[in-house]
């Protein structure tokens, strides 16, 4: 399965959700920088374009996993973090990265994260 149909793939299980799919792959949260200055409309095409270049990245490195935006966010989900975090790195246009534990929002659930 190449890259781009695993996504396509993982994409309509997970779109318009209001929380992160819990699986066992990890999430890597991902904050842009000048992006968000921009109005809505070129915002929203400037996030889709850095989209496809962290796919791009992704596919150019061997590396599966699940992109996703939500939020002015950017939600990376998979098995191999080090190898994604290696290749964001050589993504123009992402200020930071962070990697991220998912949860649901039941308050007893989160007390067990912390």
């Amino acid at each position: 399965m190449n890259i781009r149909s695993f996504i396509r793939a993982r994409t309509r299980v997970i779109i318009n959700r209001l929380t992160i799919v819990m699986n066992d792959m990890a999430t890597i949260l991902i904050r842009y920088s000048e992006i968000g200055l921009k109005s809505d409309p070129v915002r929203r095409k400037l996030e889709k374009h850095l989209r496809m270049n962290i796919i791009d990245m992704f596919s150019q490195d061997g590396v599966e996993a699940l992109v996703t935006i939500r939020n002015s966010r950017l939600y990376v989900e998979t098995d191999r973090t080090d190898d994604a975090v290696r290749s964001l790195k050589k993504v123009f246009g992402i200020g930071s990265l962070s990697i991220a534990d998912t949860t649901s929002s039941d308050k007893d659930e989160i007390c067990r994260f912390v």
